[in-house]
């Protein structure tokens, strides 16, 4: 991970990203971090993970959005 986004971003070792990369631009991503302080909250909410990108992915194209980008796996820092 190059230096710059480290700082950027604020990343500290141990700490998980979430990665997307955009279908049609595959070039262009999108890196965010997983805060420590949501990850796991509620995750019973939703059902299975599979449920829960369901639900997503639904309301996503119920508002018009997402079309063309997919979520990736979060990698470690």
């Amino acid at each position: 991970m190059p230096e710059q986004i480290v700082r950027t971003l604020g990343l500290e070792p141990g700490d998980e990203l979430i990665v997307a990369v955009d279908e049609d631009n595959p070039e262009m991503i999108q890196i965010r971090p997983l805060h420590r302080s949501h990850a796991g909250a509620r995750a019973d909410l939703f059902g299975t993970p599979e449920e829960a990108r369901e639900y997503v992915r639904a309301e996503q194209e119920s508002w018009g959005i997402g079309q063309g980008i997919q979520p990736q796996h979060h990698f470690p820092a």
